[in-house]
């Protein structure tokens, strides 16, 4: 009874897992016929036969016209559906959240960003993030019935089981009681899961789908602006660590800052970029924003300050560059990363940061690609598409228990 048990239960494992292969191999390198299929996976015509009716049954993929050959049994090829079902995908940042729809294909179908004010409340936040779902559902004449899921990207640290908020972040427009109910009222209004992730974590796995990590096994993406995170993927996957606290560099301090009790997160940021700006003109240099009250100096000034060459400007970016690829360099040696990619909003000085962070991984021999990301949108909303996909692809394949997950009984 035991020993039968045990055949039915390997027997199980093995169909689940030859489905999620075949499903994968669809939307890798769809359109594709059956036969290419059987000999991509080494399986038998009759298993992914068996595999291919299932799946069109769900609707998850579809069938294409028979490709014209000169004699015998036209192959039809089969490829992913793209539009199965959307998804809602929310860069919740620091000051303006982005909204985007997207599809199983990673594509990002519509966005649309938000202005948040610092002094808005908690409800009004809350009630932003719902009118603008609900605008673009409007908009493109959708319903919340044609959406597998919302996810978020957000900085902070989140658990993977609970979807707990556990940092504190003083500067985030969401602060730590709002995130822990926005996933709740987000299902409650739209009958739909739910799920926030860490936006270093996020956009590692974005320029891992979709972006310059493509085809990259073992990758570095530094989150640069307004706060600094690493996301990390090691032999193919979102490595998390202990805790989910794995690339959380808020933290991060080095022996020069002990004494002053600052993190090297604090000093880098776009609020030390503009502490030290400041500084800088009360000692008297000369810069195009000297005119303006250091108080009033936002970030934008700054961007176009650097667009102007301003010497002052420059010279605090560039130690800011050391700063991110001393950290850069320190992370992907001890992990033994050969591509690094830079993200955030620091962007905006992409050809400035960029060739100075190489310079030091030059000087210090450590052979690495370095560059920034090339998504058009943040990289945290790509991200968000791929693992909704993924999950969505477990529960269609049957490795997990709708159930007994955050995302319900969706399918």
């Amino acid at each position: 009874m035991e020993r039968h048990i045990k055949i039915s239960a390997d027997q199980s494992l093995v169909r689940k897992t030859n489905q999620r292969l075949v499903l994968d191999a669809i939307w890798r390198h769809g359109p594709v016929s059956r036969t290419r299929l059987a000999r991509m996976l080494s399986m038998s015509k009759p298993a992914v036969s068996d595999n291919l009716s299932r799946l069109l049954d769900w609707g998850i993929i579809r069938e294409k016209a028979p490709v014209k050959i000169k004699s015998g049994r036209k192959p039809i090829p089969v490829e992913g559906n793209r539009e199965f079902l959307y998804i809602f995908a929310i860069d919740l940042n620091y000051k303006d959240p982005v909204f985007a729809i997207g599809n199983l294909g990673g594509e990002i179908l519509d966005d649309l960003s938000i202005t948040v004010s610092p002094e808005s409340s908690p409800e009004t936040r809350i009630s932003l993030v719902e009118n603008a779902i609900r605008l673009m559902l409007s908009a493109h004449n959708l319903t919340p019935q044609q959406f597998y899921c919302i996810g978020i990207s957000s900085p902070g640290i989140y658990s993977d089981k609970n979807d707990v908020y556990d940092a504190e972040d003083n500067r985030a427009i969401f602060d730590k009681t709002l995130k822990n109910n926005i996933v709740e009222y987000l299902q409650q209004k739209f009958s739909l899961p739910v799920f926030i992730k860490n936006d270093a974590n996020t956009g590692v796995v974005g320029e891992f789908l979709y972006g310059t990590g493509q085809g990259i096994d073992n990758l570095l993406y530094l989150c640069c602006g307004e706060g600094i995170g690493a996301g990390i993927i090691l032999n193919g996957k979102l490595y998390e660590g202990n805790d989910y606290f794995a690339g959380n560099l808020s933290e991060y301090v080095d022996p020069r800052r002990l004494k002053a009790g600052k993190t090297v997160e604090e000093c880098i940021c776009t609020a030390g970029l503009l502490e030290g700006i400041r500084t800088a003109l009360s000692n008297g240099a000369d810069s195009c924003l000297s005119p303006i009250p250091p108080e009033k100096i936002t970030f934008k000034e700054v961007v176009s300050a650097y667009e102007r060459g301003d010497p002052p400007v420059l010279e605090i970016l560039g130690e800011i560059a050391g700063e991110i690829a001393c950290m850069a360099l320190s992370l992907a040696s001890f992990l033994s990363l050969r591509t690094v990619i830079i993200g955030g909003e620091y962007m905006v000085f992409r050809d400035f940061l960029i060739p100075r962070i190489r310079e030091v991984f030059e000087k210090y021999r450590f052979s690495a690609e370095v560059t920034g990301t090339f998504l058009k949108k943040p990289a945290g909303l790509y991200g968000v598409l791929g693992i909704a996909r993924n999950r969505l692809f477990e529960e269609i394949c049957g490795r997990i228990n709708p159930q007994e997950t955050r995302f319900g009984p969706r399918l």
